[in-house]
């Protein structure tokens, strides 16, 4: 809802951008009013995925300025693969509730400085049920001998995630100094409906007073970042250069049951001697860290340095440059790019890029050790730090009514991270350890072509990616083909336009143990009407997922919960918004 527009930059980039930058950027940005008080709410129904309230505002006087967003999203979740026979039965998409609230205060003098501060709270509660019996020992009451209910089930996952940041520009002549800090704290946590263990099949647990619930904090990361950057144009020359810092910590803590009797029928709560671990011979953990079972705290930092130009030579653009990467894990790293952009076919524009990029690996794979689910996921203190080679040619074309892009990649990708099933007893037991896949290469085309004629709009975009790699585990759920299109017909001008879209995906697999399962290629059609009433007002109606396409495995009794589109079906979809200006 506070969204103006998304930018995507492919190619690696992790030169100017920092490490995960291997494939490409994408820059999400902020709307920025300029009214003196604005307020736009809107409510979204899609039902079954979601049902959305948003409600954006702001104040704007001289050159300061301030704004708020507030957003509830909420589902009940619905479910492809229903099996009656548990008790514990997991949706495809469970019920929850989530409340996020961004605020953002500002000075813009329109001249030579500019800070912003934002805070970002986000909340989100996740629903899980179980199913329970309770004996009835009157037979006078209708509900005898059995009573069957519905309470919340133990073990409900919560996330909690506040955000801190503070932006400052100065301009001068040609010159832009920027400072970014950063800093954030992601809690998640299990909630415990009924932490004592009432016996549920002798006292009503749907009942709130009949139960003690309780709630731990299992995981904490924090991060913190600060990025300096000096910003240069002149000549038509754009020379940029900078400092990255990142601090990151991830800690993992085990959750104790309510308490045991010891031998000599004591009542002990908590953690058997309390040394801090989970005791295997006691169980006395309901959740154990994922670092090996202890409390603990992992830390990860770096700083980077980087610099880039871009001038011409000849009427054409060449960019080039280079990032220097300190690491306190890894050995030090280095990352350089270089393109060249041909002008001298307008309205033709002809790109010739390479970029050598890396990606770190992050905390959980290097540490991860939890033995409490089902297959083990075990980190990886070995792991390398992923590099890339990547190679790009494009053509595109820009005219008023009618622009069109075609690109050709290849992408060879050193010491990927990823994870594969190792048989640790020879006994079948297996684990899921995080691993480096030693070579895999990527080549294919991306295109795009826009058309627009009077009142309709056009587009079609197309990707074909064809991996290779000695190792099927890296190759999974990349589809060769994949393509959308958009129809956009403006019916009544300035009050009435239509929408049609289809997505297309083409077959993939995914490897389940030592079986290769194959998901089935699917379109998705929408058809969504948009009607601008007044200036303040706008609803769109329609359908989503015309023509009820739903995977047929989900029928299957094995390997159901994966499926080539999670998408519950049919559905028809209403957003309404209100947008008052003064």
């Amino acid at each position: 809802s506070n969204i103006d527009r998304i930018e995507v930059v492919e190619g690696g980039m992790s030169s100017l951008y920092g490490s995960s930058a291997i494939g490409g950027v994408i820059n999400i940005i902020t709307k920025k009013q300029n009214k003196p008080f604005h307020i736009l709410y809107s409510y979204l129904h899609d039902d079954p995925m979601i049902n959305v309230h948003s409600l954006n505002m702001g104040l704007d006087y001289k050159s300061f300025y301030y704004g708020i967003n507030i957003v509830n999203q909420n589902t009940d979740g619905y479910d492809l693969t229903p099996n009656s026979d548990t008790n514990y039965a997991l949706k495809t998409l469970e019920e929850f509730n989530t409340f996020s609230m961004n605020q953002t205060f500002g000075y813009d003098n329109s001249k030579n400085l500019s800070f912003q501060f934002n805070y970002k709270k986000y909340l989100n509660n996740i629903y899980l049920y179980q199913s329970q019996t309770l004996q009835i020992l009157d037979q006078d009451d209708p509900n005898y001998p059995f009573y069957d209910y519905t309470s919340y089930r133990d073990w409900i996952p919560k996330f909690e995630d506040n955000n801190y940041s503070f932006v400052l520009n100065y301009f001068k002549d040609n010159s832009l100094f920027n400072i970014l800090f950063n800093s954030e704290e992601y809690k998640k946590s299990n909630y415990f409906y009924n932490y004592t263990e009432v016996p549920c099949n002798q006292i009503d647990c749907s009942n709130d007073e009949n139960v003690t619930s309780a709630e731990f904090v299992n995981a904490l990361n924090k991060n913190k970042s600060l990025l300096m950057q000096y910003n240069f144009e002149h000549n038509e020359n754009l020379f940029t250069a900078g400092f990255e810092l990142n601090d990151d910590s991830y800690s993992s803590y085990n959750i104790y049951h309510y308490g045991y009797t010891d031998s000599d029928g004591n009542f002990n709560e908590g953690d058997y001697d309390n040394n801090g671990e989970c005791d295997p011979f006691i169980n006395d953990c309901i959740v154990e860290s994922i670092f090996d079972s202890k409390d603990d705290t992992k830390y990860y930092k770096k700083k980077s340095y980087f610099i880039g130009n871009q001038w011409d030579l000849l009427n054409n653009k060449i960019g080039a440059s280079f990032r220097y990467v300190d690491s306190k894990n890894f050995d030090d790293n280095y990352v350089y790019s270089l393109s060249y952009m041909i002008q001298n076919y307008q309205p033709y524009d002809i790109r010739i890029n390479y970029s050598r990029g890396f990606r770190t690996p992050a905390i959980k794979e290097l540490y991860y050790s939890w033995y409490g689910h089902n297959p083990a996921i075990v980190g990886n203190p070995n792991l390398l730090p992923t590099t890339n080679d990547y190679f790009s040619a494009s053509i595109q074309k820009f005219e008023q009514n009618r622009d069109f892009s075609i690109e050709m990649f290849y992408n060879d990708v050193q010491d990927m991270i990823g994870g594969i099933y190792i048989d640790v007893n020879q006994d079948g037991t297996d684990e899921y350890q995080y691993s480096n896949y030693n070579n895999i290469t990527f080549y294919g085309i991306n295109t795009h072509l826009n058309i627009k004629e009077e009142n309709n709009s056009f587009k079609f975009v197309y990707n074909y990616t064809n991996p290779k790699s000695k190792n099927d585990n890296a190759l999974q759920l990349i589809s060769l083909h994949s393509f959308r299109f958009n129809w956009l017909r403006n019916v009544i001008k300035n009050k009435l336009d239509v929408s049609f879209n289809i997505k297309y995906a083409g077959e993939k697999f995914i490897i389940l143990g030592s079986e290769k399962l194959f998901l089935d290629d699917y379109i998705l059609s929408d058809l969504i009407a948009v009607v601008n009433v007044n200036q303040n007002l706008e609803f769109k109606l329609g359908c989503k997922n015309i023509f009820d396409y739903k995977d047929d495995r989900r029928f299957l009794e094995n390997g159901n919960d994966f499926l080539s589109t999670y998408d519950p079906g049919r559905r028809f979809i209403v957003e309404l918004k209100i947008n008052l200006n003064k």
